[in-house]
């Protein structure tokens, strides 16, 4: 008797890593028991893909599906349930809440879920089990019923019992386990002298039960269907970057210059910082396209590319069209919410237009620099950097009015980017790594405010440092506040050790 059948009811199998493969094992169990009910998992085993993942995969429109995937991301948080708990949860909100706002997605899975199968159902382990009778197969999944059913349509599985999750019930069997969802079907006496295929040891309940328990590969790749459903900054947090690196660089950096910059302006008021934070967000899907196109060029041309592993699962150009379509809808929003503020000469719907065409000529020329620097060699790129840097940090002015201390922070960040860069040009990636960025972008900052002052004094115009102060702060926090935090530390430990003494 081989290892992973027969093992009596208590012992659940591991996976083989020697030996026969799972198909030969699995044959063999279904011949050895001609009459014995056969269970199924469906995703991985029976299928070899994610029935879920695909389902949410194929949802349009991809706008509203990536918002409802972001708000269960944020609702249901990892850590708040155990790891297979969550991810059962979040199948479930995923599915129902993509099926609520957007309903027309069931009608169009039902079309094109045969297809999936098609091309998901060829494997060994599948073509093993297309000599056993349907009737004697019960499939057991997790996944849901309104997903799997249009599946299987027209398949020799469509007619053979089927224990899934149901749609619309909040709790689902999950909460159960599949032991319990087979009772639903079988007799206790079925139950026990039947066979058990699984790729997934949280169906151990189960696998404790049978006679013959399968422990088996899981078949197919795994997918992530959330994962192009894009949102503005994807790829810079997903692929491109180090995810604390893109959030302090994204968030505390660009996104905190330019609302520093627009809060400084005159008039301002709530409805242009909503403004502005859209416009940044439509940058943002603009500047992902850059990086893709960049990660898959230097994977193309160069020996030793420097791409991080989360490139290739975002390598696909539907992408790039959602980034584009982002990037639209936030414009016009950003643009809209722009006319009911107090941006002098924007009001009414020609000065809506007008804002619109400046801010897509920004996107537009920040896409075109883009795709120049990504087809020069890395030696001729410098120019072409300063220009990327100048749109990201003074793009928004372009439609946004902004004091002198905007437009000289936004002047610093972009020498500081630059300078950085010359340096890995010219010099090395070590050195650039070493350059006090935080220091140039005070420097530069501080020279151009001196400069705007003393001119300013000398002009007979308001020469009060009151407006610079901020954006300074800012700065100064920027360049020396790991030093300030390690001084607070010191001290607290000081006080704490003179207080144990």
């Amino acid at each position: 008797m081989n290892a992973s059948a027969d093992q009596g009811n208590g012992a659940v199998p591991q996976r083989a890593s020697t030996g026969r493969s799972d198909a030969a094992r699995v044959g063999q169990a279904l011949a050895e028991r001609p009459q014995a009910r056969v269970l199924l998992d469906f995703d991985h085993t029976l299928f070899a893909s994610n029935s879920t993942e695909r389902f949410i995969q194929a949802a349009v429109p991809s706008l509203i599906v990536s918002l409802v995937l972001l708000l269960v991301r944020l609702l249901l948080p990892a850590r708040v349930l155990k790891a297979h708990a969550w991810q059962l949860a979040r199948d479930r909100w995923r599915v129902l809440l993509i099926v609520l706002v957007t309903p027309w997605n069931l009608w169009r899975w039902r079309r094109r879920a045969h297809g999936l199968w098609a091309r998901h159902s060829d494997h060994p382990l599948a073509r093993e089990l297309a000599a056993v009778d349907p009737q004697r197969v019960v499939i057991v999944s997790f996944g849901f019923e309104a997903v799997i059913g249009p599946m299987l349509a027209g398949s020799r599985w469509a007619d053979c019992p089927r224990v899934c999750t149901p749609l619309w019930h909040l709790r689902g069997p999950a909460r159960r386990g599949k032991l319990d969802m087979v009772r639903q079907v079988l007799t206790d006496d079925e139950l026990r002298g039947a066979i058990f295929v699984t790729d997934s040891l949280h169906d151990a309940d189960l696998l404790d039960q049978v006679a013959s328990p399968h422990l088996v590969q899981p078949a197919g790749q795994p997918v992530d269907g959330g994962r192009l459903h894009y949102l503005p900054g994807a790829y810079a947090f997903g692929a491109k970057f180090e995810r604390r690196h893109a959030l302090d660089q994204v968030v505390f950096v660009d996104l905190a210059i330019a609302l520093l910059a627009v809060s400084g302006g005159p008039g301002v008021d709530a409805t242009r910082l909503l403004g502005a934070l859209l416009l940044f967000a439509s940058y943002l899907a603009v500047y992902d396209i850059g990086y893709q196109e960049n990660d898959q060029l230097a994977a193309r041309r160069e020996a030793h590319p420097a791409v991080r592993a989360g490139a290739a699962a975002l390598a696909d150009p539907l992408l790039v069209r959602r980034a584009w379509a982002w990037a639209l809808v936030l414009a016009v929003a950003g643009s809209l919410v722009l006319q009911f503020g107090t941006v002098p000469g924007d009001a009414g719907p020609l000065g809506t237009v007008a804002t619109l065409g400046r801010w897509m000529a920004v996107l537009l020329f920040t896409r075109a620099v883009y795709a120049v620097y990504n087809r020069l060699a890395p030696a001729h790129r410098v120019l072409p950097y300063a220009g990327l840097q100048i749109a990201k940090s003074l793009g928004l002015f372009v439609v946004l009015p902004v004091a002198a201390a905007g437009v000289a922070l936004g002047v610093a960040q972009a020498t500081m980017m630059w300078v950085k860069y010359l340096v890995y040009r010219r010099g090395s990636r070590a050195a650039a790594n070493a350059l006090p960025k935080g220091t140039v972008r005070l420097v530069v900052f501080g020279a151009l405010a001196c400069a705007w002052l003393v001119g300013a004094g000398m002009a007979g115009h308001d020469a009060s440092l009151l407006p610079w102060c901020p954006a300074l702060l800012w700065c100064g926090w920027r360049a020396h506040g790991g030093v300030v935090k390690r001084w607070l530390r010191s001290g607290l430990a000081r006080h704490h050790a003179q207080r144990l003494r």
